[in-house]
């Protein structure tokens, strides 16, 4: 009881707090949204829109972009943009490790964007255990059984990283989707504690994408515990693989933005504040973020 009180009194103190700011006094003049994510592939994917903001004295309206003009260089040497069939923008080059690049657009009626990031190096997945293991859930008085999957790799001793990792499932039929994983029996990835469930916070992740750093691991061999339950997925796969990226920090933190919001029931009511959008476009919105990544084999025995 003194527990569904101490939240009680927590919610009504929340409720009760005002934020003091004029949202006509923000600014609210047009943006250009960029999304960018380099690696050492051969082909990068950019995305560049307008975002109008939200007034009373009009409705939003998506209109197209005119006179955008798009640049992107690899260590500041310009790369052809080209567009396939929906006039969506791609550049096609070889890129590696280490190098710089930088994005800048421009439209009329917006604001010039910027942005740079780096193509980190990859981590090797140096080996993968699948088995079984089950967690008992004494609140629901059921049992659970996962399918974990175990990834181990090598920090970087002498750097600052950040990771992401996946779980990729073949449907069959060239179908693939990234599946949903459990995160409880993993501390890089389970951050939560029995209050914070209790005020609504949750592990979802944004496109199944789940970003650590490591600050826990810093230079050593780490096996990571990734739980999967099949019954989740859309049909019995064929086969799985773990995809091990290393990321940059803006990559990073516009994951880790995304996902805290949406996984906070208080923000989504309207009970604190909700925590911006992470990003490193100057002058405007989204990110550009570079990554690396290695695969396991795949694995059809599970």
């Amino acid at each position: 009881m003194k527990h569904y009180l101490y939240i009680l009194i927590v919610l009504c103190a929340l409720v009760s707090c005002k934020d003091n700011f004029d949202i006509e006094k923000m600014n609210n003049q047009p943006k250009l949204v960029l999304y960018c994510f380099p690696s050492a592939q051969d082909t990068t994917w950019i995305s560049v829109s307008g975002a109008t903001p939200v007034t009373k004295k009009g409705k939003v309206k998506a209109t197209a972009l005119a006179n955008l003009v798009v640049s992107y260089q690899v260590n500041g040497e310009e790369q052809k943009i080209e567009k396939d069939s929906l006039n969506n923008l791609f550049v096609v080059c070889h890129q590696k490790v280490g190098d710089k690049i930088d994005i800048t657009a421009s439209a009329e009626g917006y604001p010039s964007i910027n942005a740079s990031t780096v193509i980190p190096e990859i981590v090797a997945i140096d080996k993968v255990n699948v088995t079984s293991v089950t967690e008992y859930d004494d609140v629901q008085d059921y049992t659970y059984h996962f399918t974990q999957f175990q990834a181990t790799f090598k920090d970087d001793a002498s750097t600052t990283d950040y990771y992401g990792v996946r779980l990729m499932a073949d449907e069959g039929n060239g179908r693939y989707e990234w599946a949903p994983l459990h995160t409880n029996d993993e501390p890089l990835l389970y951050h939560l504690s029995d209050l914070d469930d209790s005020f609504g916070f949750s592990e979802d992740v944004y496109q199944n994408f789940y970003a650590f750093k490591d600050t826990q691991i810093n230079g050593k061999s780490y096996t990571l515990h990734l739980d999967l339950n099949l019954s989740e997925c859309y049909d019995t796969p064929k086969a799985f693989k773990v995809v091990l990226y290393r990321i940059t920090p803006e990559y990073y933190h516009f994951f880790t933005s995304i996902s805290n919001t949406n996984n906070s029931d208080l923000q989504k009511y309207g009970l604190s504040q909700v925590t911006p959008t992470y990003s490193n476009i100057s002058k405007g919105i989204g990110v550009c973020g570079g990554y690396a990544l290695s695969e396991s084999n795949w694995i059809t025995e599970y």
